[in-house]
C-alpha cells in the first residue's frame, strides 16, 4: 500500500498494516503496521495526530535508518538516529518524529502481551539509550525488511512473524 497523505512522506514509500487475531495478542509479538519511507525534511510526525492516535500505532516502534538521520523526543528526551542506527520507542508515551534532510527508515510497530518487557529489556541492555547500533555481524536491517516483505506479500503465520521479531 501506498503511502501519499502524510507530509514529508514521499511517494514511494509503502507501509502495510496487520490485525493480531486474539491468540496473537495473548501469545505472540505481533506487528499491527510495518513500512519502508523515504522521508524528506517536511516529515514532522507528532503523536497527537489523527494516525499517532489509532490503536495500530500506540505500540512500540522498531526503526532502521537507512539513510540520513531522524530526530525523536520522547520520555521528555531528544536524540537523533543515524544511518545504520535502530531506534526503538514507546509510542504509548508522547513523541514526536522529524527528518532534519531526508531518511529511509523501514519501520514496525509491534505489541503483544510481554512487548513492555522486552521493550525494557532491550533499553537496559543498551544503558538506557533509545538509540544504538547494531552490532556488525547483525541482520537486523535485512531482518527487518524480510518482516516488511512478508506482510506486504502476506505469505506468513503469527507464529513466524512473531519469532523473527524475537
Amino acid at each position: 500500500m501506498k503511502v501519499i497523505t502524510e507530509p514529508g512522506v514521499l511517494l514511494q514509500s509503502e507501509r502495510y498494516f496487520s490485525t493480531p487475531s486474539s491468540l496473537a495478542r495473548q501469545l505472540f509479538l505481533y506487528i499491527t503496521r510495518c513500512g519502508h519511507y523515504y522521508c524528506d525534511h517536511h516529515y514532522n510526525f507528532l503523536d497527537s495526530c489523527d494516525v499517532g492516535k489509532l490503536e495500530s500505532h500506540k505500540t512500540y516502534l522498531l526503526d532502521y535508518i537507512r539513510r540520513g538521520a531522524m530526530e525523536i523526543e520522547t520520555d521528555g528526551k531528544s536524540f537523533t538516529a543515524e544511518a545504520g542506527q535502530i531506534a526503538l520507542i514507546d509510542c504509548k508515551k508522547p513523541h514526536r518524529f522529524h527528518v532534519p534532510r531526508y531518511a529511509e527508515r523501514i519501520c514496525i510497530h509491534f505489541d503483544g502481551r510481554e512487548a513492555g518487557a522486552f521493550f525494557e529489556q532491550i533499553i537496559a541492555f543498551h544503558g538506557g539509550r533509545s538509540v544504538f547500533t547494531p552490532y556488525p555481524e547483525s541482520r537486523a536491517e535485512r531482518d527487518m525488511s524480510d518482516l516488511v516483505t512478508l506482510l506486504k506479500d502476506g505469505i506468513h503465520t503469527e507464529a513466524d512473524l512473531s519469532k523473527r521479531i524475537y
